[in-house]
């Protein structure tokens, strides 16, 4: 009897550490999720049944972790068309509709969810220096309400393989969010020293940075025109909430081939595909499948403010060879042989 007594025990400590016990605690329950972004001009807003890479990456992780959209979970996304000014109704109104957690992607959708509330637990995404924007108070103990996944400043490589990738460049335009604003004064002074920064990297591979901000689709054209009537040009692409629709995407890529400016992107493989020269950033897919087991575990009621912070990883670096081509570029060996890939 007593080894019998000692194995229940054993059971059903393994029961509790698997979270078995947790799941049979929530039976029955749907939880609500709350998803919030920018969004662009045309951008397009499927279920989350329908989302394709990397955005399947994250349904993949709430199943591996039990939750099933439609069966024990649903989804609330709120996006501004673009307009960053509507960040704080769509946050509010998510705070309001109930959700049990909000997921943000990127800086700007943060700042918004944490000025909604500091109760709803909050895991972003997309997010650089987390701690210097006074987001959370470390990366290993966040402390308040939110967590999440930081990713590295991948602005410094850019401007590097902009240099390898296209040595006749000598200024290139940054392509930015124009509606960006600091939320306060410590994220003022994280945006002061990223200025400061960004002159001081290029600078040291011989580029003089023009900050490009754009408030929609319609604002790209014209910089992109004029920066290449200046010559010796090309364009860095930044990890920004504003640039994800596809549309958007491929309109960007495909007028700077047509006015022969060289890209850079802090994106993922999909801009690689679409025509960007080059891109680093880290493997949204793994980044994503992270993110949902984040959430997963505040789901099941582990607070925020136990949840570390968690570095992205994976970075890949891709070349586009087929846009190389198209602008006259001959690619050098040693990059090539540093690539991840090569879309021929």
């Amino acid at each position: 009897m007593k080894t019998q007594h000692v194995t229940f025990a054993g059971m059903l400590l393994a029961l509790l550490f698997s979270g078995g016990l947790a799941s049979a605690q929530q039976e029955g329950r749907v939880s609500r999720i709350g998803w919030l972004f920018v969004g662009s001009w045309g951008y397009e807003d499927l279920p989350i049944e329908k989302w394709a890479r990397p955005g399947a990456a994250f349904r993949a992780g709430l199943q591996a972790a039990g939750y099933v959209a439609g069966k024990n979970f649903v989804l609330e996304r709120r996006h501004t068309n673009g307009d960053v000014s509507r960040l704080a109704v769509e946050a509010e109104a998510l705070v309001a509709s109930g959700v049990d957690v909000i997921v943000t992607a990127g800086s700007p959708p943060t700042v918004a969810a944490l000025q909604a509330t500091r109760h709803i637990p909050i895991v972003f995404f997309g997010v650089s220096y987390p701690v210097e924007k006074g987001m959370v108070a470390s990366l290993a103990k966040p402390g308040g309400n939110v967590t999440g996944m930081t990713v590295m400043d991948a602005i410094p490589k850019q401007w590097q393989l902009l240099r390898e990738v296209a040595p006749t460049v000598r200024r290139a335009g940054r392509l930015e969010n124009a509606a960006n604003r600091p939320a306060d004064e410590r994220y003022a002074t994280y945006r002061s020293s990223v200025i400061e920064n960004v002159n001081v990297d290029a600078a040291a591979v011989g580029i003089e940075p023009i900050r490009m901000g754009v408030f929609g689709f319609n604002d790209i054209e014209p910089l992109l025109a004029e920066l290449s009537r200046r010559g010796e040009a090309g364009v860095i692409v930044i990890n920004d909430p504003l640039l994800v629709s596809p549309d958007l995407r491929f309109s960007i890529l495909e007028m700077a081939i047509r006015h022969r400016l060289p890209t850079s992107c802090a994106r993922d493989r999909a801009w690689a595909q679409s025509g960007c020269l080059v891109t680093y950033a880290e493997d949204w897919d793994a980044t994503l499948r992270s993110l949902a087991g984040q959430v997963a575990r505040v789901l099941s009621g582990t607070r925020p403010a136990d949840i570390p912070v968690e570095q992205a990883a994976g970075q890949q670096l891709i070349v586009n060879a087929r846009t190389a081509k198209a602008l006259g570029l001959t690619i050098a060996p040693a990059l090539l042989a540093r690539a991840d890939e090569v879309i021929e």
